[in-house]
């Protein structure tokens, strides 16, 4: 009896490996995935982004990216549609709130941006300050505690198997069935950038359901406008195996896909070289 047993939960183990389904929790998966996003202090990828603006997914933007994540430096170079425009972010060299812009066109000359400006971030959900897994390590935080605090966050696995230039790949999906716009008292010296922050959400959406508010300093303590109770309505992650860092995140709010964000190439911790983030750099065009 106790050799049948024996047999009948070694056959079911070998059964659930081989259908794809994982012993560990799908929960502790999004918990190791997130560790990996935190430890990532350089890369270097290419992005394809595909985001709604005004109702409507925008043609597609691709790009070639380096950046350092502390300190923060960032050289980006578009590739679709405008190749050849560049952006450059370098503090230490350029200041807190300048970046080098190439706009591959007219004025024909290096322009010097506010990048929280509104010629930087015109038609973008993120300014630059969101590149690479920072912000979406915070998101997963507020994720993270909402599912530990039983706010109806649902963590599971997707059966599927994927295959992407990078490998193996599985999917995590994360759902907020309640997913909703709730009231929100602006406080004082706070804009739609702190408050989406502080709350793990995007302050590009809040903006899109608010249209009062014109830009994201439009707002004055003792305001009430609405934000969202998550991040978004459903998440899904396409994680590569063999790296344990997301390949696609795509986001779903009340209103169907809200951007989707494909990573490829990616070089994680590279050796970038001295003029990686400097202007001087042979191979920039500034």
């Amino acid at each position: 009896m106790l050799k049948s047993f024996r047999s009948f939960f070694l056959s079911l183990l070998l059964l659930t490996t081989a259908s794809g389904v994982s012993a560990q929790p799908a929960f502790e998966r999004f918990v190791k995935l997130q560790q990996n996003m935190q430890d990532v202090q350089a890369m270097q990828y290419n992005l394809k982004l595909e985001e709604r603006i005004h109702g409507k997914i925008r043609d597609f933007d691709s790009s070639f990216i380096k950046l350092s994540v502390k300190p923060f430096k960032l050289y980006y170079r578009q590739l679709h549609p405008n190749d050849g425009l560049e952006m450059l972010y370098n503090a230490g060299e350029y200041g807190e709130n300048n970046m080098l812009v190439n706009p591959n066109g007219f004025p024909w000359v290096t322009l010097t941006l506010d990048p929280y400006g509104k010629l930087a971030r015109k038609k973008r959900h993120y300014s630059i300050f969101e590149s690479g897994f920072g912000f979406f390590c915070n998101v997963n935080e507020k994720i993270i505690q909402q599912y530990k605090d039983g706010q109806g966050i649902s963590v599971s696995l997707g059966e599927d198997e994927i295959i992407s230039a990078c490998g193996e790949c599985y999917r995590l999906i994360i759902e907020k069935n309640d997913f909703s716009f709730v009231d929100y008292k602006v406080k004082e010296n706070e804009t739609l950038d702190d408050i989406a922050w502080e709350n793990g959400v995007s302050s590009y959406l809040i903006m899109e359901r608010n249209p009062d508010v014109g830009w994201y300093d439009d707002v004055e303590p003792g305001d009430v406008i609405k934000i969202p109770n998550a991040f978004a309505k459903k998440i899904r992650l396409t994680v590569c195996k063999k790296t344990n860092l997301p390949v696609v995140i795509e986001i779903y709010d009340d209103k169907g896909l809200f951007e989707r964000l494909t990573y490829s190439n990616m070089t994680v911790d590279p050796p970038f070289k001295e003029d990686a983030f400097s202007d001087t750099n042979e191979d920039y065009h500034f």
